[in-house]
């Protein structure tokens, strides 16, 4: 399924959800384990991002912090102004 906003987000908001589509499969927008993220697209609720993708880091894995620095990077990203 595609993000039905795709359009509408500037190339920083597009590069972040890329990286983390990299990273977690391309078709997360929809799945039943991607709600809270599909949620946030959906409602273009971007005061709710950072903390979205933060919780996509396998809380207790040998890989969380690793995954933290990286969601954490992806929503500086996503919420950095386009000019």
């Amino acid at each position: 399924m595609k993000i039905p906003c795709w359009s509408e987000l500037n190339p920083h908001q597009q590069g972040a959800l890329l990286s983390f589509g990299y990273n977690l499969g391309s078709k997360f927008y929809g799945l039943s384990n991607f709600e809270s993220m599909t949620r946030v697209l959906k409602n273009k609720d971007w005061a709710n991002i950072r903390e979205t993708f933060i919780k996509y880091r396998n809380p207790g894995s040998n890989v969380e912090q690793g995954l933290r620095r990286r969601r954490e990077a992806e929503a500086d990203l996503f919420l950095k102004p386009y000019v």
